[in-house]
């Protein structure tokens, strides 16, 4: 597999959404079963934005991970440094923007962090890993999980990110508060011939040709939930945000349950 084509940028914390201002309700009670929440999701998956930058150029936001259980968390690969060391990672639960953190708001340190073992840099592919907190977070109103998918998502499926990434593109302008918007599913041929030789069987494509809905710089790590479950994470596109004939590029995640599941249960 090649490496990522001229133009193309991997979705680190300063690289990829075009997402309005959203609310998403409390999801419902998961007892016993596997769920995921964006680090620093609030109610019950989004992602705490980062602290405003006091002067121009403007920062992107920290990084950001997915939590399996309360114990559990998963982010790309490629946006989470010190992998292995627990002082570099850390996670902020139940914030939805502004300032001052809100009351709901919990922080927890990891204790471990593994990323998917075959991992390519140069492709993005398996652009995983999985982080165990130090203690496990508080499960409420403003904090609850969302299962993982078990099944792959279909073409024409609607789906919906979020994050506060970059509301602009190529310069970049970060919110206060969270977006979010609805995109689709691309058909994998589709997907395969805009981008040539750099999408993977453990990839899928989302976009939106009509209103430019897409994920943008900081957007890394971003949920992408299908039928109320989490089906991919935000992981690569073009270089510019927006461009209705360049979905991005996420993790599909029912690629990789088994090691999802047999990682959790061994560690």
């Amino acid at each position: 597999m090649a490496a990522l084509p001229a133009g193309i940028k991997g979705l680190k914390a300063e690289d990829r959404g075009f997402l309005l201002r959203c609310d998403i309700s409390a999801a419902p009670a998961l007892s016993g079963r596997i769920g995921v929440a964006h680090l620093g999701w609030s109610p019950p998956f989004t992602p705490h934005p980062p602290t405003p930058p006091p002067d121009p150029p403007q920062t992107p936001p920290p990084r950001r991970q997915i939590r399996l259980r309360p114990l559990r968390n998963a982010d790309p690969t490629h946006s989470a440094p010190g992998a292995g060391n627990r002082s570099h990672l850390s996670v902020r639960l139940g914030g939805r923007g502004g300032r001052d953190p809100p009351v709901t708001e919990q922080r927890r340190l990891s204790s471990k962090a593994i990323p998917y073992p075959r991992y390519d840099a140069a492709t993005k592919d398996g652009d995983l890993m999985l982080i165990k907190l130090l203690q496990p977070a508080r499960l409420h109103q403003h904090v609850r999980p969302l299962p993982l998918a078990s099944s792959c998502p279909v073409p024409g499926m609607t789906c919906q990110i979020s994050g506060w990434g970059s509301t602009t593109s190529p310069e970049v302008t970060f919110p206060e508060d969270l977006r979010c918007a609805k995109v689709t599913i691309v058909p994998e041929e589709r997907c395969r011939r805009i981008y040539p030789g750099s999408v993977t069987a453990n990839m899928v494509c989302a976009g939106e040709h009509r209103n430019r809905a897409d994920s943008c710089q900081g957007d890394s790590g971003g949920p992408l939930v299908c039928d109320g479950r989490l089906q991919g994470i935000v992981s690569w596109g073009p270089g510019v945000c927006g461009d209705p004939q360049k979905p991005g590029v996420y993790v599909n995640l029912c690629k990789y349950t088994r090691w999802i599941h047999d990682t959790m249960r061994r560690n």
